[in-house]
């Protein structure tokens, strides 16, 4: 097989998407080396891949504008392209299927349903427009791949796509994540982050549904009766005040409620700061009301965190029976969740030992092994 892989996040290590990219197009350089992979990058990336994977540069065409300029690399530049190298296929690895070549046989990745379904994403008309296109063309793909079943079963729901065209396949985790890190190379980069141990640690995003700022009103409830700080990792990556409400709220609630020096916002992470900061933790919480995975979940149990999160959506999904659960929408039940894995040790001792069996069911070795599965049989 000759295969298409449209690369863009592969330029945007540290999101989702290029978690994702770089995940997958890693673990099959190890366990495929008879099939071909063009990987179409807006710019130079740097990914050390087996001889069988060209990675090919297509510079967008600036002068339509960002956001132009990657709808046209998206729907004309890269899949000429494929064209003309004769690839079997392409797999976008994020929802953009190209209507301009339908005869192209095409794959598309849709993580979630989330801009679609929950509230605050459309937040304007150009949004909403993109939103429907995007839904429109993924209708048209040959086939969808996704990463939950519960982002499978709202992708049936709510793009009004055949059961049979839906694929899943569970997300990994890069391994360096349970390798024991050395006590002094965790407080150097606690250091680094001006963060001093005990700790709770949340990583993620600040968007609405994400419920950072419940996470905060939890904490104040608790916070004189537990020693852990609150620590808060993620940035900001959109102007719209709107879809990020709770956190330009934050500062107003850390100092209603008097929690200046107990919750520290301490911006995006470093991929490789990551292991040292998961280890560093009394424990990890995810608050979040939808997901339509949860990486970060899964890195704290594949780190050897007790976790606390939410009972809903892909989080429930991904943590199993391996975490204890809360509400998201009743601060009462988080604030109790904090307190229980701050104070009670043997709690906090019995989920870091299911952490490490839960995380070992994932993995990118797997997913890559499922997913040349899945390739094989729709070329057929």
């Amino acid at each position: 097989m000759k295969i298409g892989i449209n690369g863009f996040f592969l330029t945007r290590p540290y999101t989702g998407f290029g978690e994702y990219t770089i995940g997958y197009l890693s673990a099959l350089s190890k366990i495929d080396a008879h099939n071909h992979y063009v990987i179409y990058t807006p710019k130079k990336v740097s990914l050390a891949l087996g001889k069988n994977f060209k990675i090919k540069v297509i510079a967008p065409v600036n002068f339509l504008g960002i956001s132009l300029a990657k709808l046209w690399w998206e729907q004309f530049q890269i899949m000429a392209d494929a064209r003309h190298e004769k690839c079997d296929f392409v797999h976008h690895f994020y929802p953009v299927y190209s209507i301009l070549f339908p005869g192209t046989r095409q794959i598309d990745s849709i993580h979630d349903t989330i801009p679609w379904t929950f509230p605050g994403y459309n937040y304007s008309f150009s949004t909403r427009l993109l939103r429907k296109f995007i839904a429109y063309s993924a209708q048209r793909a040959n086939l969808v791949l996704t990463v939950s079943a519960t982002s499978q079963e709202e992708i049936i729901k709510n793009f009004f796509i055949a059961p049979q065209k839906v694929k899943m396949i569970y997300n990994g985790y890069d391994q360096l994540l349970d390798k024991k890190i050395l006590l002094g190379k965790i407080e150097q980069v606690l250091q680094k982050y001006h963060i001093t141990r005990p700790y709770i640690f949340y990583l993620g995003g600040f968007d609405i549904r994400k419920n950072v700022k419940n996470l905060v009103l939890a904490f104040a409830k608790v916070n004189k009766n537990i020693p852990e700080n609150l620590i808060l990792a993620g940035g900001v990556f959109s102007p719209q005040k709107r879809l990020y409400a709770d956190y330009y709220e934050l500062p107003d609630i850390i100092k209603r409620n008097r929690l200046q020096g107990r919750v520290a916002l301490c911006g995006p992470i470093e991929v490789e700061d990551l292991p040292a900061l998961y280890q560093g933790a009394s424990f990890f919480v995810s608050p979040s009301r939808a997901e339509g995975f949860n990486i970060p979940v899964l890195q704290a149990l594949a780190s050897g965190n007790a976790v606390a999160c939410s009972n809903v959506s892909a989080t429930k999904e991904i943590a199993g029976k391996c975490a204890l659960m809360f509400d998201p929408d009743k601060i009462e039940e988080i604030a109790d969740s904090l307190y229980s894995l701050s104070r009670d040790k043997k709690t906090r001792n019995d989920y870091e030992q299911k952490a490490f069996s839960r995380a070992r069911e994932f993995s990118w070795d797997k997913s890559a092994r499922e997913l040349l599965k899945i390739y094989e049989e729709f070329i057929c």
